[in-house]
């Protein structure tokens, strides 16, 4: 399944699988040498330790959704007002999902580049 950003699952299957930073590596080196030039998307859900339930995090988007309307909030400003809301709506766990992420992606993505630079 497709992770989701505060969660481990979002629903939504996946085209492909890879488990491992040689095999994601070997396959974008496969898919380049082959002439693509586009890029792959590699997602990491959060780790399992911080990861909320999917349907606590809908929830609060919904929730948040509704009050950024009701206050009539549009255009750039509806993101901040959705992260800063769904964290308060959260008591601070999606905060903390967030930034575990995005230390779990760094990671990843350096062992990742590791392998890359490998082949």
């Amino acid at each position: 399944m497709f992770p989701a950003f505060y969660s481990i699952s979002s629903g939504q299957e996946t085209g492909m699988v890879a488990d491992s930073p040689s095999e994601i590596a070997a396959i974008a080196r496969a898919h380049w040498d082959i002439g693509m030039e586009s890029a792959l998307l590699v997602t990491v859900p959060p780790p399992e330790e911080v990861a909320l339930p999917n349907h606590v995090v809908e929830e609060a988007i919904q929730q948040a959704l509704k009050e950024a309307d009701k206050f009539n909030i549009h255009g750039q400003k509806v993101t901040p007002f959705l992260l800063e809301r769904v964290n308060q709506i959260t008591s601070g766990a999606s905060l903390s999902v967030n930034l575990a992420l995005l230390k779990n992606n760094a990671r990843v993505a350096t062992k990742i580049a590791v392998e890359l630079a490998k082949l």
